[in-house]
């Protein structure tokens, strides 16, 4: 693939599964300027939708077994991270579940004052 430096950026993010906005908040820039580069590097490269982008990126790579093991192994620490921040969670809803007692207090106006009863 023939790419600028800044649509390799893009075609590289892209692969790694970001969102248009993502890419564009993480490079400041628009997500119209986004979408403008995955428009140059369809038409650069013949390609159709984001699909053949990231297929085509990764088969371009020197090493895509490589690019793949990396991902794969982001993904499964990201589930690790997950497992051990959320494993509280369930022990927060038993104690968050006891019974809550709830004490309603009527006004009574009396007068154009309003009295507890």
């Amino acid at each position: 693939m023939q790419l600028s430096d800044t649509e390799h950026i893009v075609c590289e993010n892209i692969a790694r599964g970001y969102a248009v906005k993502q890419i564009a908040d993480m490079m400041c820039r628009s997500p119209y300027t986004i979408d403008t580069h995955i428009k140059n590097v369809k038409r650069k490269n013949g390609l159709k939708n984001i699909a053949d982008i990231t297929r085509e990126f990764i088969l371009s790579l020197d090493n895509p077994k490589q690019f793949f093991r990396t991902m794969v192994a982001a993904f499964f620490l990201s589930i690790q991270g997950f497992t051990i921040v959320f494993s509280d969670v369930d022990e927060y809803r038993l104690l968050r579940s006891g019974k809550r007692t709830v004490r309603v207090v009527k006004a009574r106006v009396s007068g154009g004052r309003k009295t507890k009863q």
